[in-house]
């Protein structure tokens, strides 16, 4: 009669040998084992010491009754799974660039649980050519990065940066799923740690204020055009240029706020061209005296609004 038991603290171990019916099985608590032959799960057994009978292993007795019959000993492996809660930690190596266009690097940790013993060995243990516990832990974290990171893309900064404690949730729901395919209780995730690169710091600034992601990117390349124009070496009038250049760069900064903002719609300085808030009386850009655009004045022929004083409709050319 052999004694079949495991001690160890590792997610999982094997135990190889002969069984014959009459031997004792000593499965401790947080346990269970998985009677386990050529790629295949069988029976699955709790804590408790157990005598092997037809009647506890009747799946694999089924299969290999004739060695059983004839008290032959039977080569077969016993899966333990240890079923305690077990801790993995994950991050990103590289950043992932999110929904909004901002790339952001991050990290935390997540809480697992075997669940499905049977299904645990058929999926991860009989999927892999040696089954370490090196092996399937590393499985499974490389599993889990892969999957956080696919989640993590559909999110925006605002809500991986601000809102860190419901990204979580949110992520961990969706992984749930891919975790009992695999006979895995997703228990907890937290996201512990955003890194967002300093100069996209402004555009979550934005961001945070209502501003549309398709508004911080064409702010981003006008700036960016401001400056190649700036920083030219083409003499004056690329200097000038340049110069020119940074309002039309800037305007959109200083606008998303106002732009989204009630009652907040902009008009352009017909000096330089910077948006000003309607109803200014000088251009924040240049000084130049403006004539506020006043609420309600409109063409009588086609209805559109125009500026006080305007001779002409800007619409259709009607004499006001």
């Amino acid at each position: 009669m052999h004694v079949i038991q495991w001690t160890g603290e590792e997610l999982v171990s094997a135990y190889r040998s002969e069984i014959e019916l009459g031997d004792q099985l000593v499965v401790r608590e947080n346990q269970q084992a998985v009677f386990f032959r050529d790629g295949k799960a069988y029976d699955v057994m709790g804590p408790g010491r157990h005598t092997l009978t037809t009647l506890n292993i009747p799946l694999i007795y089924q299969f290999y009754k004739k060695f059983f019959d004839g008290k032959t000993p039977f080569v077969a492996e016993v899966v333990f799974v240890n079923t305690s809660k077990f801790q993995i930690k994950f991050g990103t190596k590289q950043k992932v660039m999110l929904k909004d266009m901002v790339p952001v690097g991050s990290f935390g940790s997540c809480f697992l649980q075997v669940g499905n013993a049977k299904l645990f060995v058929i999926e991860i243990v009989a999927n892999l050519a040696k089954y370490t516990p090196e092996d399937v832990r590393n499985f499974i974290e490389s599993f889990i990065i892969e999957k956080f990171i696919d989640t993590l893309a559909e999110y925006t900064s605002f809500e991986v940066y601000r809102q860190t404690e419901e990204t979580s949730v949110s992520i961990k729901a969706r992984l749930r799923v891919d975790m009992d395919r695999f006979g895995l209780d997703m228990v907890d995730l937290k996201i512990e740690g955003v890194t967002i690169p300093e100069e996209y710091q402004n555009k979550l600034f934005y961001l945070q204020r209502g501003a549309t992601s398709q508004q911080v990117m064409g702010m981003e390349i006008a700036e960016k055009m401001a400056e190649a124009i700036k920083d030219s070496q083409g003499g004056g009038a690329a200097m000038g240029a340049g110069f020119m250049a940074v309002p039309y760069a800037m305007q959109t900064a200083a606008g998303l706020i106002t732009s989204t903002a009630p009652g907040g719609a902009n008009v352009q300085c017909p000096k330089c061209a910077f948006w000003v808030t309607r109803n200014s009386r000088f251009c924040n850009n240049c000084g130049n005296p403006l004539e506020p655009v006043t609420a309600g004045l409109k063409c009588a022929k086609c209805g559109a609004e125009v500026a006080a004083g305007s001779k002409f409709c800007g619409n259709c050319g009607n004499t006001m």
